[in-house]
């Protein structure tokens, strides 16, 4: 399981550093793998991709709607 989830997920600081390289105003992370650790929240998820990606920046949740 853990193979396939490195092969196929894109970490977030990775994710925000394609995004920046692209120009990309705004980008949106969604699918969280691995999602429901103790002690690691959306937040974590924003705060990596951050270090790499100075755009808006949206974290995926149950219900989020983004404003295009």
């Amino acid at each position: 399981l853990r193979t396939h989830i490195l092969r196929s997920h894109t970490d977030a600081r990775d994710a925000g550093r394609i995004a920046e390289r692209a120009g990309a105003k705004r980008l949106a992370l969604y699918h969280l793998v691995p999602d429901g650790l103790p002690g690691f929240s959306p937040e974590d998820w924003g705060a990596a991709a951050a270090t790499t990606y100075r755009g808006q920046l949206h974290v995926g949740r149950d219900g989020l709607r983004i404003a295009l």
